[in-house]
């Protein structure tokens, strides 16, 4: 469509890439994902998903930006919680500990500006496209818990 091309051929994706020392390039992330930070620098939350989803027992995760703070959605593997017991109190001190853990294990893997300072635990897949990407767009406001 003309939001995508230019008169001269060129298609713009959204794609942001960089450049390495030895001219390899890679997509940092997607424009339209991308997070401004209170300092003004460019925040890219597919580069904490990676770091994210590579902890063992992440199924996957979005990381969203509410009221200028960074938060991560995860949702676990099947096995990682008995949601049966939700309501119970060594589910809610196991939950909250897998949390923290992973606070931990992300501000520890990241840059200072992509720290992020909460988790929010999905209890359902993350809702997504025809193509299987995240629909982002339904977690930037949305509260744990809270149905969209």
């Amino acid at each position: 469509t003309l939001e995508v091309m230019t008169s001269d051929g060129w298609f713009h994706t959204g794609d942001l890439a960089a450049v390495d020392k030895k001219g390899r390039y890679f997509i940092k992330g997607r424009l339209g994902n991308m997070i401004l930070g209170p300092s003004g620098e460019n925040i890219y939350p597919e580069e904490i998903e990676s770091v994210i989803n590579n902890i063992d027992g992440i199924n996957e995760s979005i990381v969203v930006e509410r009221g200028g703070r960074l938060v991560a959605l995860v949702h676990f593997d099947d096995n990682v919680l008995d949601w049966n017991t939700e309501n119970q109190d060594k589910f809610l001190y196991e939950l909250e500990k897998k949390k923290q853990e992973i606070l931990e294990f992300v501000n520890s893997h990241v840059n200072k500006s992509s720290k992020i300072k909460e988790v929010e635990v999905e209890k359902e897949p993350f809702a997504k496209t025809a193509t299987l990407k995240i629909k982002r767009f339904l977690y930037k406001d949305k509260k744990s818990g809270e149905a969209k």
